[in-house]
């Protein structure tokens, strides 16, 4: 149902008035479907923006990830840690499961305090699918 939730993030864009979140949740879902010209089409628009809130660029790195820029994943997400964002505890959410084979995953969630369990059990739980 990719095509579906493409369409609908599209929906939210315009009625958001593009905000960067809506642009960042837009760009997850042609890269989750493996439309990576349009993702990073999307991902280009976004470094464009002069400034993203927390929750944008938290999951601007799980877009990163998506792609396979893990380097460019990992430097956002130490980036959040160093800054305490609020939105680590969603490190579970699907976004970012193709890092979760990265050692530098497990460290992130070592550091922030949530076991690596809790990883698995939410990711498997289908919580805040992208």
């Amino acid at each position: 149902m990719h095509e579906e939730g493409i369409r609908e993030s599209e929906e939210a864009v315009r009625l958001s008035g593009a905000t960067p979140f809506s642009k960042v949740i837009l760009g997850l879902g042609p890269a989750k479907a493996g439309q990576l010209d349009k993702a990073r089409k999307i991902l280009e628009e976004l470094k464009r923006e002069p400034k993203l809130d927390n929750l944008s660029e938290y999951y601007l790195a799980g877009l990163h990830g998506i792609l396979g820029e893990k380097e460019e994943a990992f430097k956002l997400l130490e980036k959040a840690y160093e800054q305490r964002n609020i939105w680590l505890v969603l490190l579970s959410a699907p976004p970012f499961d193709s890092l979760r084979d990265d050692p530098r995953f497990a460290d992130v969630f070592r550091r922030i305090g949530l076991p690596e369990s809790v990883s698995t059990q939410t990711r498997d739980q289908g919580l805040l699918e992208a």
